[in-house]
């Protein structure tokens, strides 16, 4: 059953890649297949359709962001290390980031993982003092790099700039 946990690792790690870089309607099973080195057969074994990998992956995805996120948490008190907390979690996993542009750009089912895990993080930023309008530059600032095809290491950084510039400036 190793080689089953391997196989079902490789079609994660390759839907996660395909689905974040162009969108869960353009990606398909085969190319899912193809790029984790397996049967499609299995994958639709394992996952049993698109929609179940999806969501799937996306389930998974938003607990580790999540548990990322909780983990900074621990012991601080401080407003902005709650900010760093986020921050550091998102732009640290682009494939994360650029999935919840998508999901915004248009949601599925499978996606309230993806933002239910986000409104989550934002709760907490909340209680901790910060509002809505950083987090708007942040996603406003993916879209569009997304839509120019910019690399994911400046988008990363360009997103922390832009967002730390707008929680100075009071936003």
């Amino acid at each position: 059953m190793d080689s089953d946990r391997k196989y079902r690792a490789a079609i994660l790690k390759a839907a996660r890649s395909l689905f974040a870089t162009i969108g869960y309607e353009r990606t398909r099973m085969d190319a899912i297949a193809v790029q984790s080195g397996v049967n499609k057969r299995f994958v639709y074994d394992v996952f049993h359709s698109k929609d179940g990998l999806y969501s799937t992956l996306l389930s998974e995805m938003s607990r580790e962001v999540e548990r990322k996120f909780r983990e900074r948490l621990d012991g601080e008190n401080e407003a902005a290390r709650a900010w760093d907390a986020f921050l550091d979690v998102i732009t640290g996993d682009v494939e994360f980031l650029r999935i919840w542009a998508w999901e915004m750009i248009a949601p599925s089912m499978p996606g309230m993982w993806i933002l239910t895990a986000v409104q989550r993080m934002l709760g907490e930023l909340e209680r901790a003092g910060y509002g809505g309008a950083a987090v708007a530059a942040m996603a406003e600032g993916v879209l569009l790099r997304m839509a120019v095809g910019i690399d994911d290491d400046v988008i990363a950084r360009s997103l922390r700039e832009a967002t730390v510039r707008a929680v100075c400036s009071g936003q």
